[in-house]
């Protein structure tokens, strides 16, 4: 068993790792022991891990979503709140977040309006969560103009991570995780972008020591930032990298067609594109960054995306309502280098839109 501890002035939680499966159930039960469970999942995750969470968690509740980011609404927060009071929830309840970040979001959610706020614990099932979303308490819901636009900062009362999931994972999904991971890399680890470079054949889901690597460094530098700025007053907005654009894609096709991790692969080549567009990286720099999306096969450029293809002024006004900005202003979170960031800043929309046409005829 590996662990981090967040540690944070009101409320510190473990983060652990276990690829033992019954060492992890052991684990889990451990925690649920002395609480009334409730556990949350998608009906897909469900399907799948049926057994494991019955023996985890016995007779407990489970209540089941349907599968994707266009249920992650208030509709189905309500319809759990209900489902929660009927079965006889109180404050002494803990959630079970079981599944990706949609299910870890929204379990989030809930969990800090429901009576008020209750306690909740995070297992994630896929990698985007493992070494992202479950990680640094935000929570959220969408709507129609925004992603994660209603949410809180609500802190877990545990991560427990089991990278045997993973094997069930299909590559799409994995692929979107991957691009969390490269995130972290450019952000904050030049150690972790170069493991990467040099382990490309080793990069798969059934790797289970490599991806206990990749996930344990990608939430040493999330747990980081979010330690030294819990509530993103001002260095934790770096995690956005890359989500500026991601989120104009994501609310362009109104949350189908393309996943998070997609949209963030494209933003982030696209915020390195900036970035060297104003001289903070070079040429060379930009170029290993595309090489280790594509040596992945992952779409982190234009040709990828969806038809029909964006308007980019659609685009430039989807992030004008971006959360990070002010004033109507656009802010980027851009490199100062591979591992060096940039804390977000201003940039003219139509300094923007003049990358976003370069960017467009971008090629492998």
């Amino acid at each position: 068993m590996n662990s981090i501890s967040v540690k944070l002035p009101n409320h510190s939680y473990p983060v652990v790792w276990e690829n033992n499966l019954s060492q992890f159930k052991d684990i889990i039960r451990e925690r649920a022991d002395n609480s009334g469970n409730f556990i949350i999942t998608n009906e897909k995750i469900y399907g799948i891990y049926k057994p494991v969470i019955e023996q985890i968690f016995g007779n407990s509740p489970i209540l089941t979503i349907k599968d994707g980011e266009k249920y992650k609404n208030f509709k189905t927060i309500v319809h759990l709140s209900e489902q929660l009071l009927s079965l006889g929830a109180n404050r002494n309840s803990l959630l079970w977040a079981f599944g990706g970040g949609v299910v870890g979001d929204m379990t989030g959610f809930l969990a800090s309006i429901f009576m008020r706020g209750i306690s909740y614990c995070q297992i994630p099932t896929t990698l985007l969560s493992m070494v992202d979303s479950s990680v640094g308490g935000k929570t959220g819901v969408n709507i129609e103009n925004g992603k994660n636009m209603i949410g809180t900062f609500y802190q877990p009362s545990g991560v427990y991570i089991h990278v045997n999931f993973l094997k069930t994972l299909d590559l799409r999904e994995f692929k979107c995780g991957m691009s969390e991971i490269i995130k972290s890399a450019l952000l904050d680890d030049l150690d972790l972008f170069q493991l990467m470079e040099n382990n490309l054949a080793d990069l798969r889901p059934d790797n289970e020591i490599i991806m206990e690597q990749l996930s344990m460094k990608s939430v040493k530098v999330k747990s980081r930032i979010v330690m030294e700025d819990e509530k993103e007053a001002g260095l934790r907005a770096i995690l956005n990298l890359g989500h500026t654009l991601a989120h104009a894609l994501e609310s362009n096709y109104n949350y189908r067609f393309v996943k998070h991790g997609e949209a963030v692969s494209i933003g982030t080549t696209f915020a390195s594109f900036l970035s060297m567009e104003k001289g903070f990286i070079t040429n060379d720099e930009f170029r290993r960054i595309c090489n280790i999306f594509h040596k992945l096969r992952m779409n982190s450029l234009w040709d990828s995306l969806p038809r029909k293809k964006p308007d980019v002024n659609t685009l430039v006004n989807f992030m004008k309502g971006d959360k990070k900005n002010s004033s109507q202003k656009i802010k980027f979170v851009l490199l100062n280098g591979i591992g060096k960031y940039k804390l977000p800043s201003e940039i003219e929309d139509e300094f923007i839109i003049n990358a976003l046409e370069k960017y467009k005829c971008l090629k492998k």
